[in-house]
């Protein structure tokens, strides 16, 4: 199991998330199953987990080619496709 996993699911596995969604978090054992998940709330947090994770890599893979150093930084425009995509995969 991976890092994006372990964020998934505990992400997933926080009680308030669990029991205000109907969510039974053991039924999901990685990020894969969450993306193919039947529940739409489980299906954006798989999904948002997924999209921030390629935002880092890009981040990280630019900042290499310019040969700067330090932690990724994101603006609010960086996460609006995000919540975006978020709220378009919970209104279906």
């Amino acid at each position: 199991m991976n890092k994006l996993d372990n964020m998934f699911l505990k992400i997933i596995s926080d009680e308030r998330f669990a029991s205000t969604f109907d969510v039974v978090p053991s039924k999901y054992k990685s990020l894969d199953e969450g993306k193919r998940a039947l529940n739409p709330h489980v299906k954006a947090v798989a999904e948002m987990v997924d999209q921030l994770n390629k935002k880092i890599y890009e981040a990280k893979s630019e900042m290499r080619i310019r040969n700067k150093v330090g932690p990724v930084v994101f603006t609010e425009a960086d996460f609006k496709p995000i919540y975006n995509k978020a709220v378009s995969l919970l209104s279906k």
